[in-house]
Formats: C-alpha cells, structure tokens, sequence
C-alpha cells in the first residue's frame, strides 16, 4: 500500500470525526432582539435567529412568572407567537416575561428573556378609531368606529 493513501485515509478520518465532534459539542446560538406588541389586547412575541445556527433550527417560547409554554409556539421554525390571555378571568391584569430558546435536534440554546414585563391591559394600544359626533338640539350622540382585522 501507498503511503500517501494511508495519510489521504487519516486525514478523512479525522475531518469526519471532527465535524461529528463539532456537531455534538456545537452551541446553539440564543435568539436575539426579542420584543412584545401589545395591540387591542393582544400579545405577539418576534425575536431574530441567533447567528450561525443550522437550518432547521426550531424555537420554543414561554410566557409569564412560572413559564408556561406559550400555545402554538413550541417546536416552531415561524419567529413570533400569538401570545393569548383567556385561561383565567384577571389575567389581562397580570404582569408578563417572555422567554424563546433555539433548539436543534435534541440540544438548546440559552433562553433570550425580555428585559421588562408587560401588562395586557396597562400597556395596551388600540387600533385607530373614527369619532362621529352629532349635536342636535338637546341630544348628543356619539359614535365609535373601529377597523376589524381578522385573520384568514
């Protein structure tokens, strides 16, 4: 056998052990620039992928003070989440943190946190509405109008 056969052999050997090495060992990196939006009650979580992370990569979110598992939002290649607030009867009055993590192939990420909480209800913002005012004589009557978004 040749020489240079036996070293072109190693050589292979070792690029392929060291890419699996570097696979099992490789660190995810964590999302980054993770925000809320609050509108008309309504909570949407959007991050941007942490740098270098494989294809494929898949995120997990969960919201609040004991970190429950935001719906919809594990598992998920999408980067934002619906977050909703119907479990119990006061939670639009609760205090919120958010949290995602990158996971790949059985490994995760450190968890990117938001720096401050949020409140459903206090920090809200409404969608624009039209006011109509009508005076007349003794009768005022005024009327609200509000755009409907929906979803299809």
């Amino acid at each position: 056998p040749n020489l240079s056969m036996h070293f072109s052999y190693l050589i292979g050997l070792f690029v392929i052990n060291a890419t699996i090495i570097f696979f099992l060992l490789a660190i995810l990196s964590s999302p980054k620039n993770l925000t809320v939006r609050l509108l008309d009650f309504k909570a949407t979580a959007e991050w941007l992928p942490g740098q270098g992370n494989p294809p494929d990569t898949r995120y997990t979110l969960e919201s609040g003070g004991k970190w429950n598992h935001a719906q919809h939002c594990t598992n998920t290649e999408i980067l934002k989440c619906q977050l909703t607030f119907d479990e119990q009867p006061n939670e639009l009055h609760w205090n919120y943190f958010v949290r995602v993590k990158t996971t790949f192939k059985g490994t995760s990420s450190n968890w990117t946190t938001t720096s401050k909480s949020f409140q459903p209800y206090g920090d809200k913002v409404f969608l624009e509405q039209q006011i109509y005012i009508l005076i007349l004589k003794d009768h005022v009557t005024v009327m609200m109008l509000k755009t409907l978004h929906f979803a299809f």
